[in-house]
């Protein structure tokens, strides 16, 4: 993860062309499927019917949020999956244990279309191996973690007030006035438990034992204000109005508005706001593991995915943008993605200092903090 300050990501919106690389694509030499692991949903049906017209081949995605059950396969080496669509942090770490391949850069020509603020902003996770990130893993997609508010549930008895900032959050009062419409935040531990060290001025980036403990105790003055802890439901959930304020990804609060937005019976818009001290940021990335058969078809759909129109099919599926400056020009050029907070400037993004990955005992004993802060409200 990384962390950023609201002042750098709300200029305007300036992405820059890059190199747009025509290649068609070629037909599969080794099988006829592709599996692909990730944590949501990337690809719409279209798009994934397009790519079997153009190589025959079926791609099966299995979608797992949950990063400790599927991801541990990953790590192994043991897995079934020819593509990993994995967070920069865990990319790093499947390096380290051989459990993804080179990418052949030769057979994924459209990385050029990727900029080097992209690569840059990928290398921010560990800028000691900028390098060995460009040779095993391609970006492809980030996002924020921000507030989503429900407008309607405002009007709809509760207080207006001024909500945009992590003080606001872990401010008991000022959050209860959200208490009784629900409230949702992510289920990721260390996402969570790092909010919490920026919101008490402490580095997001600390492995001290003291400082997550300090992270930890922040909670338990809103502890039993939460309703649920949830990654896959946030969306749903606000859009059916069963929770009002969610602490989430960027797409999953645009998702949120949009669907809100095509209900007849709904007025409602759920608004995404970053906080003031600061947000984290996360990406994800295209990988091959180390034991495929099936790297070459990996290459296919790696290089495809790069194309610029495919790129920009894929953020607008899952509103989170894209770190492929080409096809980000060409959403920008349709007039999508307007929002300067979530869709922001590239020269803001060159700036971001990133968030290694954590040893196993400093992700486990995080891990054990969030764990205690769920069960202190049953």
């Amino acid at each position: 993860m990384n962390f950023l300050t609201k002042k750098k990501i709300s200029t305007a919106m300036l992405m820059l062309a890059g190199v747009f690389v025509s290649a068609s694509v070629a037909s599969s030499e080794d099988g006829s499927t592709l599996k692909v692991w990730a944590r949501t949903n990337y690809f719409s049906e279209a798009l994934l019917q397009d790519f079997k017209r153009k190589t025959g081949l079926t791609v099966i995605v299995d979608v797992n949020s949950d990063q400790n059950n599927s991801g541990e396969a990953v790590y192994r080496g043991t897995s079934d999956y020819d593509l990993v669509i994995a967070p920069a942090n865990f990319l790093t770490q499947l390096i380290d244990v051989g459990s993804v391949q080179r990418i052949d850069h030769e057979r994924t020509e459209n990385a050029f279309n990727l900029s080097g603020d992209a690569m840059r902003f990928m290398a921010s996770y560990n800028p000691d191996r900028n390098k060995q990130l460009r040779f095993y893993g391609l970006p492809f997609v980030f996002g924020f973690t921000g507030f989503g508010i429900s407008e309607k549930a405002l009007a709809d008895g509760v207080e207006p007030i001024e909500f945009g900032s992590l003080a606001d959050f872990f401010n008991p009062e000022i959050l209860g006035h959200f208490a009784d419409c629900g409230i949702a935040v992510n289920a990721s531990p260390n996402e969570m438990i790092r909010l919490a060290m920026l919101y008490l001025g402490e580095d997001p980036q600390s492995v001290d034992p003291d400082v997550i403990a300090k992270a930890e105790a922040a909670y338990s003055g809103i502890r039993p204000l939460i309703t649920r802890f949830s990654d896959a439901d946030i969306t749903s959930d606000l859009v059916e109005e069963e929770i009002c304020l969610a602490v989430s990804w960027s797409g999953n609060i645009l998702k949120a508005d949009t669907f809100a937005q095509r209900r007849p019976e709904s007025a409602n818009r759920i608004r995404f706001v970053l906080p003031e001290e600061g947000t984290m940021v996360w990406v994800d990335t295209l990988a091959i593991p180390a034991n495929t058969k099936k790297e070459h078809n990996a290459h296919l759909f790696i290089d495809y995915l790069l194309e610029p129109e495919n790129a920009a099919s894929v953020s607008r599926f899952v509103m989170f943008p894209s770190l492929n400056a080409a096809a980000n020009l060409i959403n920008r050029d349709r007039g999508l993605f307007d929002n300067r907070q979530v869709f922001p400037d590239w020269d803001d993004l060159g700036n971001v200092i990133g968030v290694p990955p954590h040893d196993a005992e400093t992700l486990e004993r995080v891990a054990r903090a969030w764990n205690r802060v769920k069960a202190s409200g049953q």
